[in-house]
């Protein structure tokens, strides 16, 4: 039953997630030209920025559901290097506000799973 809540979670999570990014991107991404090189790279269907957002989201939840809150950090550090070899267009307000949203939907979504598994104990 704990599988069940978990998928259940990070589902709702990430329709949530679909929301909120595309918010962000109307307020903080100039271009809205969907022709740029990342857009063009699929992976299992999904734009490559989607898919990524997704494995990181799905990552996070899999590290804090394990007991190992130190996912935060290492998710940090790759955000980190990742960002100082990027020559994106894309602006330090939308990356940052971007990360938060996705570690907040990540342990949201830990939470969440939290309280379900709480209901069927109390059940």
């Amino acid at each position: 039953m704990k599988v069940i809540f978990a998928i259940g979670a990070f589902l709702l999570a990430e329709i949530l997630a679909i929301i909120v990014f595309k918010i962000l991107r109307k307020q903080y991404v100039k271009s809205q030209n969907s022709d740029s090189e990342t857009d063009q790279h699929r992976f299992l269907g999904m734009k490559a920025p989607i898919f990524k957002g997704v494995l990181e989201r799905l990552t996070i939840f899999i590290g804090l559901l394990g007991g190992f809150p130190q996912i935060l950090i290492v998710f940090g550090a790759l955000k980190i290097a990742t960002r100082i070899q990027s020559q994106d267009s894309i602006t330090n307000d939308y990356f940052l506000i971007g990360n938060f949203s996705s570690i907040s939907i990540s342990m949201g979504t830990y939470y969440l799973y939290e309280w379900a598994c709480s209901l069927q104990i109390a059940l």
